[in-house]
């Protein structure tokens, strides 16, 4: 038997996940169940019925939030007499509300082998601890819509800082066609679906929008000859989701995908000499205070004056608005757009591109492009 993962109940409960159905006389031993951080033995331990596949252990301390816990459970065997081996560890603690950013899109496999399946790897950049029950992973299309929502899981799956966790419809071949999977990282789950060429995958949790991630086989190293089954890996944390220069094909050998892993492509120290981020890049200008407009924020990576020039197109390069022009500004900075054009009447929904335009005084010229989606639909 296995111990897959555990989660809090309350203050004081933790329940713990098994593979296995377990013998009920090999469970019920208070000190088979030892927690780091002084928490100390359970004042009470319940095996679930009828299952047999979960275990309800009570302490006596309150736990502490931001705090992750260790649990080491030691002896208890299954109903052939097997007991757990080196799979009788799993963390634990007090979930926190995710933000924006919070949990990130870090890889992704959109056109897999034939008769294999996509798969989206997820990474807690914070130092929350963050449950996944609430979360849905999705897609877009052009004309703004939020399609094939799908909940990553009905029950609770924490997600600690630092941590990965990949989604898919089919682990097992995952697992064999990626050697270095790694298989307690997974989740399987169906997921939307992810065109060939080209889409979309967003994250949604309790209706704000976590992270967004638009994609296309361009994005792929231009040397391969064929980018089936060859997933993209995100370079840094730190840098926006849609910059396409944080992203490359994983490497050869690796197996061209490194599910629940650090990518073989992960830069601790990758610098882009200048980029824009979109925040959030799907908004409602509705009015009810809360994504009215979007947020446009700039770094050119230096310290020189700038002139300033921002264009909104839509998907088919017709010029919707000029948002600023020619305005003088640092190396840093914010604009704003509402989703108003130019005749000062509210755009259509769907995809917009942000047209960023800069020079200095020494004739350094930036030019850089982001997507934004107006979307009328509530979720």
């Amino acid at each position: 038997p296995r111990l897959v993962r555990a989660i809090v109940m309350d203050s004081v409960t933790v329940r713990l996940f098994f593979n296995e159905k377990l013998d009920s006389n090999t469970v019920y031993h208070k000190g088979k169940y030892v927690v780091d951080k002084t928490l100390g033995w359970p004042v009470s331990v319940r095996l679930e019925h009828p299952d047999f596949l979960q275990v309800i252990v009570k302490y006596n301390l309150e736990f502490e939030p931001q705090q992750l816990y260790k649990l080491m459970v030691n002896d208890v065997a299954d109903c052939s007499g097997n007991l757990i081996g080196e799979f009788n560890t799993a963390e634990f603690g007090v979930a926190e509300k995710a933000s924006a950013k919070d949990v990130i899109i870090n890889e992704l496999l959109f056109d897999p082998e034939t008769g294999g399946s996509d798969f989206v790897e997820l990474y807690n950049r914070s130092d929350k601890i963050i449950d996944l029950k609430n979360f849905w992973i999705a897609n877009i299309g052009e004309d703004g819509m939020i399609n094939d929502v799908v909940q990553i899981s009905e029950e609770s799956y924490l997600l600690a800082p630092g941590k990965y966790v990949w989604c898919s419809a089919d682990l097992s071949f995952n697992l064999y066609q990626y050697k270095m999977a790694e298989w307690s990282n997974g989740w399987q789950v169906k997921l939307p679906t992810f065109g060939n060429d080209s889409g979309s995958v967003i994250i949604i949790n309790q209706q704000v929008i976590i992270d967004s991630f638009r994609y296309n086989k361009n994005m792929h190293f231009p040397l391969l000859h064929d980018v089936e089954g060859v997933s993209l890996e995100r370079i840094s944390f730190n840098i926006a989701t849609n910059n396409s220069s944080n992203w490359h094909s994983a490497a050869t050998n690796i197996g061209y995908a490194t599910p629940g892993i650090i990518n073989s492509q992960y830069s601790i120290s990758a610098t882009i000499s200048a980029q824009i981020e979109i925040i959030p890049e799907i908004f409602t200008p509705n009015a009810d205070g809360q994504d009215d407009f979007i947020n446009i924020n700039f770094n050119l990576a230096d310290s020189s004056a700038y002139a300033v020039r921002i264009r909104v197109y839509d998907v088919r390069g017709r010029l919707v608005k000029e948002l600023v022009r020619n305005d003088l500004t640092g190396s840093s900075g914010s604009y704003t757009w509402d989703g108003t054009s130019e005749w000062n009447s509210l755009s259509k929904s769907g995809v917009y591109i942000i047209y960023f335009e800069a020079f200095n005084e020494l004739g350094k010229v930036v030019k850089l492009k982001a997507v934004c989606v107006l979307s009328q639909l509530g979720l």
